[in-house]
C-alpha cells in the first residue's frame, strides 16, 4: 500500500506474477488504479407477480399478469478521480480530485445502484390440435435504474458521481436494455394434406410424396427500440459530464425520422456553462439521461419441413429454414457503431443538423441479412 501526501491510500500492481514492487521506486504518473468498495454489499433481487389464467377451450388458454422486481446494491462503476464540485471549463480537473498524483481515469466499484422493473404480460397458448399449435405473448414494461452495464456500448457514463446531492442518482433513468413494448408470435402448423391428415388421406404414393407431409414453423418478433442519450454539444464544466436539455414543444422524431435523420435537432439544447468554482447551481450538468428510443427490432424466422415415410423403420425429413425471411434490417441507435463499425461523425451533435441522428450500423451485424439453409435428415 502507498500513502499519498493527501492521505489517500492505494495499492499498486505490476500485472506480472512473482515480481515485487518497491513503492519507493514507483512513479505514480501514467499508472491506473482500479478499486472496489471496502465495505462490500451483497446485491439482492425481490420479485413479485400476480397472474390470472382462463381456459377458453380444451386447447386454448389466455393469461394476464403483473410481473415486477426490485434490485438493491447493484454494482456501479464510477470514476473515482472525478471532481466533487462544479468547475468552469478550462481548468485542470486533477487539481480538484482525490488523487492529484494520478492524472488519469480511475475506476471504482460502488454497490450503490438500484433498479426496478414493472410489466404487464399477456399470453395466449394453443396446444397442438387440428394440426396447429400457437404461442403469442405481449409485454408492456418499464425498467429504471442508476446502475449502468459496462458491457453495453450504448450505456451512458455518470456525469458527476462524487458531486454531493447529485451522485449516481442524478443519472437515474431508463435501463440500457429497456424495451417498453414487445410482441412475439410463434407456432407450428401441419398442412392438412396427405396420408394421416384431413385432405387427400388416401392419395397414392406419388401424389402424397409431392403434396403430403408438409409442416411449417415460425417465430415473429416485434419489439420497440432501446433508449439512448444525447450528450451536450458544448463543454459546460471541467471533468464532469453533461446531457442535452429537451426543448418544450419540439417533437423528438419530427422531420424525416429515418436512418439519415432519426432525431429532430431542434428538440435539443445546451444548458448554461459553469461560471464559478463550487457553484451550487447544477444546471451545467444538463437534463436527465435516456431522452430517446432507437429503431425497433422486427424479425420473422420461418421453416418448412417435409417428411417422406420410406417404410416402418426409415423416415426422411427435408428441412428449409429462413432466418430473417423478410430481409428486414434492424438498425442501431444513432451514435452507436457496434460490430466494429465507426459511428458517424456528429451523429449526436444537435448543432449540426446535417449529421445529427445519423444511423450507420445494424444491431445484428453480419447476421442481419436474410439467411437460408437446407438440410436432409434420416430417422431410423
Amino acid at each position: 500500500p502507498i500513502t499519498f501526501p493527501n492521505g489517500s491510500i492505494a495499492t499498486l500492481e505490476t500485472g506480472v506474477t512473482g515480481i515485487p514492487v518497491n513503492p519507493a521506486q514507483v512513479e505514480p504518473g501514467g499508472l491506473t488504479l482500479i478499486g472496489e468498495d471496502y465495505h462490500k454489499k451483497t446485491p439482492y433481487t425481490q420479485g413479485y407477480n400476480f397472474t390470472l389464467e382462463y381456459q377458453l377451450s380444451r386447447s386454448d388458454t389466455v393469461s394476464a399478469g403483473y410481473v415486477g422486481n426490485t434490485v438493491r446494491h447493484l454494482g456501479a462503476y464510477i470514476g473515482a478521480n472525478s471532481p466533487a464540485l462544479i468547475l468552469p471549463p478550462g481548468l485542470n480537473q486533477y487539481d480538484y480530485t482525490a488523487f492529484p498524483d494520478f492524472p488519469t481515469y480511475l475506476q471504482s466499484t460502488s454497490f450503490a445502484g438500484n433498479s426496478f422493473y414493472n410489466s404487464l404480460q399477456i399470453n395466449y397458448k394453443r396446444r397442438f390440435r387440428a394440426g396447429l399449435a400457437v404461442l403469442a405473448n405481449f409485454t408492456w414494461s418499464a425498467c429504471r435504474t442508476d446502475a449502468t452495464d459496462v458491457l453495453n456500448e450504448t450505456a451512458i457514463s455518470y456525469r458527476a458521481p462524487l458531486l454531493p446531492g447529485f451522485g449516481i442518482q442524478g443519472d437515474y433513468g431508463l435501463c440500457d436494455f429497456d424495451v417498453p413494448k414487445a410482441f412475439h408470435f410463434s407456432g407450428q402448423y401441419q398442412v392438412p394434406v396427405g396420408h394421416g391428415r384431413k385432405f387427400m388421406a388416401h392419395s397414392n404414393g406419388v401424389v402424397n410424396a409431392i403434396v403430403g407431409g408438409w409442416s411449417a414453423n415460425w417465430i415473429l418478433t416485434l419489439e420497440d427500440g432501446q433508449p439512448g442519450t444525447v450528450p451536450c454539444a458544448i463543454t459546460t464544466t471541467t471533468g464532469l459530464g453533461c446531457n442535452a436539455l429537451m426543448v418544450p414543444g419540439q417533437g423528438l422524431y419530427e422531420g424525416a425520422h429515418n436512418v439519415n435523420h432519426w432525431l429532430n435537432p431542434n428538440a435539443f439544447a445546451s444548458p448554461p456553462v459553469a461560471t464559478t468554482i463550487g457553484q451550487t447551481d447544477y444546471a451545467p450538468l444538463g437534463g436527465a439521461p435516456t431522452q430517446f428510443f432507437g429503431p425497433g427490432f422486427h424479425r420473422l424466422d420461418f421453416s418448412l419441413f417435409k417428411n417422406f415415410q420410406i417404410n416402418e423403420r426409415f423416415r426422411l425429413e427435408f428441412r428449409s429454414e429462413f432466418f430473417n425471411l423478410t430481409n428486414t434490417p434492424n438498425f442501431s441507435p444513432p451514435g452507436f457503431g457496434g460490430n466494429g463499425v465507426v459511428p458517424a461523425p456528429g451523429a449526436l451533435d444537435y448543432t449540426n443538423p446535417t449529421t445529427f441522428g445519423t444511423i450507420n450500423s445494424t444491431r445484428d451485424g453480419q447476421n442481419d441479412q436474410r439467411e437460408i439453409q437446407f438440410a436432409l435428415k434420416l430417422y431410423w
